[in-house]
């Protein structure tokens, strides 16, 4: 886990400026590097929906940070055996999808985080550079990024269960999911939605919590606005959709 990093970016947060990363879902080392040299606060790999399995985590978790970026992990399933798994790996940190009630944040949590703070169980892994560094890593007790994602009528409904949970980062909008739950799929003009935001936004700042949101185009002029309305931590597209819109032919795009 890089420590200093996760510190700095905290510090960054506590001082009112965003961090700006962006989503992989290409299981590419060589694009993962353009990623990194595109100079992002921080990397999340998609396993919910990428082409992005357990084989190759090490392998791009490693190269991200060992660039000096961290890197988080949406995870697939919410299991203990995963978030284990992730933590083992070295991630800094998770993406938890479709979080419902605060238990499902505890579960992440205490997985990720050796005893006495938490369930993961302690042995010699890359995360410790195979117990080369098991000293380094036990005495370490800054805790990873927890980020549970807002999609559901049901978390919207129990949010400041959410934003008040001591061990959250920040509470992150995914507005796909959100918005099919709330019946007005990818349209986020619509009342519904915006209401929903709406809540998400108050509960926010009555706990003192932090929003993120993915803006899943890549529209700077989306993400400025984001910026300005108070989202402090922001992914900026996907690897997968930065390909697809620069790829287009572009005579049959006339």
């Amino acid at each position: 886990m890089l420590s200093v990093k996760i510190n700095l970016l905290r510090d960054k947060i506590k001082n009112n400026n965003p961090l700006i990363g962006s989503w992989l879902q290409l299981p590419s080392l060589s694009t993962a590097k353009l990623m990194i040299d595109a100079g992002y606060d921080w990397l999340c790999l998609d396993l919910e929906h990428g082409e992005i399995f357990e084989s190759d985590l090490f392998s791009l978790i490693n190269l991200i940070q060992s660039n000096g970026i961290p890197c988080f992990v949406r995870v697939r399933s919410k299991t203990a055996h995963e978030y284990r798994k992730i933590a083992e790996l070295g991630a800094s940190g998770v993406f938890i999808p479709d979080v419902k009630d605060k238990h499902e944040i505890d579960t992440a949590y205490s997985n990720c985080v050796w005893p006495p703070r938490g369930e993961r169980g302690i042995g010699f892994s890359p995360s410790n550079e195979y117990g080369k560094k098991f000293n380094v890593e036990f005495q370490n007790l800054t805790d990873p990024f927890i980020f549970p994602m807002i999609e559901s009528i049901q978390a919207i409904d129990r949010i400041d269960s959410l934003t008040n949970h001591s061990k959250v980062d920040a509470c992150f909008v995914g507005p796909y999911d959100l918005s099919a739950s709330l019946g007005v799929t990818g349209d986020f003009n619509n009342e519904i939605f915006r209401n929903a935001i709406r809540k998400i936004e108050r509960s926010i700042m009555k706990n003192d919590q932090n929003l993120g949101i993915h803006v899943v185009e890549p529209n700077k002029h989306e993400l400025e606005q984001k910026i300005k309305s108070g989202y402090k931590i922001l992914a900026y597209s996907i690897d997968s959709v930065f390909l697809r819109s620069s790829c287009q032919n572009p005579i049959k795009s006339i």
